[in-house]
């Protein structure tokens, strides 16, 4: 998955794993982002999962150009403290993609919730 190849790059080389996302957040669980649309006044609400690959380069290099600028993955990098296990979680990264290399570049699994709603 796009967000979650470097948090687990990130756990994975750090003395102190950071713990995933809440378990309560809307974000994570349809029936509460349900929830929450229908107290905010919307009706007919429908969540389906959406899973579908997304290329995110032409090879390695590439894609960790650009993994590299996202707030993600600096935020990550900086919470390592640690120059050494920055460049170790940022090299297990760049072996997750190299194991999703195609000919056509790499991609990854995507998943999103498709939320529709009708405001009354």
């Amino acid at each position: 998955m796009f967000f979650a190849d470097p948090a687990a790059a990130r756990r994975r080389c750090s003395r102190t794993p950071r713990p995933g996302p809440a378990q309560d957040s809307p974000f994570t669980d349809p029936r509460q982002l349900a929830g929450l649309l229908s107290g905010a006044g919307w009706q007919d609400i429908t969540i389906d999962a959406v899973r579908e690959p997304a290329w995110m380069g032409s090879d390695v290099a590439d894609v960790m150009r650009y993994v590299r600028g996202l707030r993600l993955v600096r935020n990550l990098a900086a919470g390592l403290g640690n120059e050494t296990l920055t460049g170790q979680a940022l090299a297990d990264l760049a072996e997750q993609y190299a194991a999703r290399q195609r000919a056509d570049g790499i991609w990854v699994q995507a998943a999103a919730w498709l939320v529709t709603a009708r405001c009354p």
